[in-house]
Order: C-alpha cells, then structure tokens, then sequence
C-alpha cells in the first residue's frame, strides 16, 4: 500500500508544471493553463466551461515598506480600487511549505454596475519583499469548486529571494579583447559547469535547462584537495585557490578567476557608463531606470533575480545578464557587467 500510495504522489508531481513570475516561483495545478502579462501571472482551470469565469492573479511583487498586516492591508486597497467593499473578512494566517508568512481573507467587491466578485487575496512577506495572490470570480460554486487546488497553489509558493542559489559564479575581468577577454563561468551546485555566461542572465536556468539548452557548452566540475577540475569534452582546466579565503583561483594558464556573489533583489543607484561605447543607464535604489532613446529618455524600472536584470518600460520587457563587482565597503557596485558589456559608475 505504501509503494502504491508513493507511485500516486509521484505520478501527481509530474503532472504538475513550475512557473515563475519575477520573484515567485509557482507549482501549477494540474490541468490547469497559465500566461504571463505585464500585469501578472494569470492562471486558469483547464475545465471552464464557456459561461464560467476564474482566475488567479500573481501581480508583480516589491520591496515592502511595512510588515506583513500592513502590506495585506495596502494589497486590499489596490484590489479594491474604486469598487464597493461589500464584505471582506478578517485575515488569516497561513504559511507557505517554506516556512514564508502569509495573510488571507475573502471578500466580496461591487462595481459600478453592481454585478459582485468574490475576492481573494493573499499577501506573503519574504524577508525584504512583499508578494501578493488574487484569486477572482463571480460565480460561488467556482470559488468553492477550486478552493482545494488554490490551497495548494499557496502553500507551494516559492520565493526567489529567500532561496538559496543552484550555482556559483566564476569570473576573470577583462575591459577589451587586447587586455584580456571577461570569462565567466557557472558552477551548478549538482556539479554541472556551464562555460558561458547567457545573455538573458540565470534566472529560470538550473542545471537539466542549461544542459537542454546550452548543450555544447556544458561540461562538469569537482574540487578534490583544494584543486578544482572543469571538463568539456577533451577540454581539462584546472584552478588553485590563490589563498583569498577560497574566492580567488588560478588557472594553469596563470589567469586570474574571482568567485563572485549571486545576485538576486540588488538595488544600484548611480549612471552607469559602457566602457568604451557610448550606452548608458542611470538606476535607482527606488528600482527605477533610464536610459536614452531616439525620441527622449526610455523610464521603466528593474529588477535582478539570479543575475538577470528584468527591465519593463513602456515597449515591454526584456531580460539581460547581470554581474556586479561591489568596491570594498560600498554596497553600489563601481562596474557592472550588463548584458556581456562593462559599464563603471561615473
């Protein structure tokens, strides 16, 4: 019985599909459909019929500017919005598998035409951030037909930013081609080794999608007796610890690798210069970002997860590559290495 009971789960785990949106990571009911907006993750029951209506919504996340009865409170405002609260009960306490807090209440919302929705909305505080869930329809038997998988939605939330990273990152600096090219290299934690840097960043890629997609470029690594061993195919590359507390390697060929921090939730705020080139970008600690366009400065605002910078303006999203290099006691980074090209604070 046990066996059997073990293959039931086993087989319920596969069906469902993990998404993530910005700072939330999602195990997807299954049967169930889902699409990313600028507005959030919307997902959907695969069994809705025609007259039927339900949805939640994971709305983009931020910093929090208070603690989590607080954020609930804001969270609830902005649902509302112009529309009448006609009940809303008091929040519960729920906690994620992960240990994250959250609160909960449902509630009923009125528009101008008076047709009601019922409400329910979930706000979580992950250390420094705040995450929200709504979940909407009009219809009560829906609400009640989908409470159990939305339960489970809940509890599986995961939170990029109180996560521990699956890999650690390897670089040796270089400005120009003349001076010496900027390598950097992905260690995954399962002992796969990546030997490029993707110009979208790491966000999303573990060790089986690095493999999938960047097949060429995956090898393996081991460290045995302080040496550490890359292998890709015949290529064998082998680094010594320079005696920098384990952050510093050399490489056979005398180069010079850095162990870097990963980057997730960082905040810059400074212009930034490419070197050698002409791009620029000023970023703010407030998580917004300029930069100049044809027809006047682009203003948008960012987000780093996993040593991807998110950045959304008004032409949409788009994803780039993310290193930092923080100065000794500055928490701004001096030089930044964005999509492939080094840029310094000026």
């Amino acid at each position: 019985m046990t066996t059997f009971l073990a293959l039931l789960l086993s087989v319920a785990l596969q069906s469902e599909e993990t998404v993530s949106y910005g700072n939330v990571v999602v195990r997807v009911p299954a049967g169930w459909t889902h699409e990313k907006k600028n507005e959030g993750l919307y997902l959907h029951p695969g069994d809705l019929q025609e007259n039927e209506a339900y949805v939640v919504i994971i709305p983009p996340g931020g910093k929090a500017d208070g603690n989590l009865a607080e954020e609930f409170e804001k969270s609830w405002k902005r649902v509302a919005g112009a529309k009448k609260v006609v009940k809303k009960a008091a929040g519960r306490e729920l906690q994620t598998e992960g240990g994250t807090p959250g609160l909960m209440s449902v509630g009923l919302l009125e528009n101008d035409d008076e047709s009601r929705v019922i409400t329910a909305v979930a706000v979580f505080k992950c250390a420094d951030r705040s995450e929200a869930l709504l979940a909407l329809t009009a219809q009560d038997r829906l609400f009640q037909k989908y409470s159990e998988p939305l339960g489970a939605l809940l509890k599986g939330l995961r939170f990029k930013n109180t996560e521990l990273p699956c890999y650690e990152l390897l670089l040796s600096m270089g400005y120009t081609e003349k001076e010496g090219k900027t390598t950097v290299y992905v260690l995954f934690k399962d002992g796969t080794w990546l030997s490029l840097l993707p110009p979208d960043g790491l966000d999303d890629l573990d060790a089986p999608a690095a493999k999938k997609r960047f097949a060429e470029a995956c090898g393996t690594h081991e460290t045995k007796d302080g040496v550490m061993t890359l292998r890709l195919g015949s290529r064998v590359e082998t680094f010594k610890p320079t005696g920098d507390a384990g952050f510093g390697y050399r490489s056979a060929g005398n180069a010079v690798f850095q162990r870097l921090p990963t980057s997730t939730g960082f905040r810059l705020d400074g212009k930034y210069q490419e070197h050698g080139g002409q791009g620029q970008i000023l970023l703010k600690a407030d998580g917004s970002v300029e930069e100049p366009g044809a027809g006047g400065p682009k203003r948008g605002a960012y987000e780093i997860l996993n040593n991807t910078m998110w950045l959304t303006t008004g032409e949409g999203n788009r994803k780039v590559s993310f290193v930092a290099l923080p100065k000794a006691g500055d928490k701004n980074p001096e030089f930044i290495l964005l999509g492939g090209k080094w840029y310094h604070r000026e």
